[in-house]
């Protein structure tokens, strides 16, 4: 199981690629669809605020949208990440 993990988080910074994926000792998941980088981060009211973001130690980025569960924010980065970027 810990392999598992570390070949995720090896995927996802290496800038490939992937699935929802958490990082040692952080509370936000990151993905990458279509060479783009997203971070949800749980809020103290139990929901998901999904991100743009520019790397995975940066700051959250740009604002896409709160959700009640991760499969809602997966659907929205399928949505968006065909989507041209935004300036």
């Amino acid at each position: 199981r810990e392999e598992d993990r570390m070949a995720r988080e090896q995927r996802l910074l290496s800038g490939a690629d992937c699935r929802w994926t958490q990082l040692a000792q952080s509370t936000d998941w990151h993905c990458r669809t279509n060479g783009r980088l997203y971070r949800l981060s749980p809020t103290k009211d139990k929901v998901w605020s999904l991100y743009r973001a520019r790397s995975v130690d940066g700051p959250n980025g740009f604002l896409l949208g709160k959700y009640q569960r991760r499969g809602d924010a997966s659907k929205a980065v399928a949505e968006v990440a065909y989507k041209p970027d935004l300036p």
